[in-house]
């Protein structure tokens, strides 16, 4: 898996990670277009493989058990109160109630895999990845703090 690269790899090399990221958003594109939300996007959910003598790896993203289908609003999470992982969640996950759940959408697939790249390059994370409640609170303070500008 990447979570396996990461672990053991202290310095990926930029061309790698920009082909990481590709595969990833390749793939986060095509589920996104059958209207999949995936919910969980981490490194131990992105299998990789290399075929022998390619010189090519091959990155599938797995573990649709959080999964939100947004054209009809079907929850098909088997834990309505598990939404993902903690490190990796969007603050709408965080902060979402049964009641709002429903509301996430593709964006929270995108700010898991900027967590994950975030990962990929510091090994570390920009928040406390083992309390959602801490998490949701740097959260808020860091965004509320800073002045958002195009």
């Amino acid at each position: 898996t990447l979570f396996d690269l990461i672990k053991t790899q202290k310095d990926i090399p930029i061309p790698m990670i920009r082909v990481i990221m590709r595969q990833i958003l390749q793939g986060l594109s095509y589920i996104h277009s059958k209207g999949i939300i995936h919910r969980d996007i981490k490194g131990g959910n992105i299998l990789m493989h290399s075929p022998t003598g390619s010189g090519r790896v091959i990155l599938k993203i797995a573990d649709f058990g959080e999964i939100k289908n947004a054209q009809n609003n079907l929850q098909q999470s088997i834990f309505m109160s598990q939404r993902g992982t903690p490190a990796y969640m969007a603050p709408d996950l965080i902060l979402a109630n049964a009641n709002n759940l429903t509301k996430a959408d593709s964006k929270v697939d995108i700010w898991s895999l900027g967590m994950l790249l975030y990962q990929i390059t510091t090994h570390t994370f920009p928040y406390n990845p083992h309390n959602e409640y801490e998490i949701s609170q740097q959260q808020f303070v860091e965004s509320s703090s800073k002045d958002v500008g195009i």
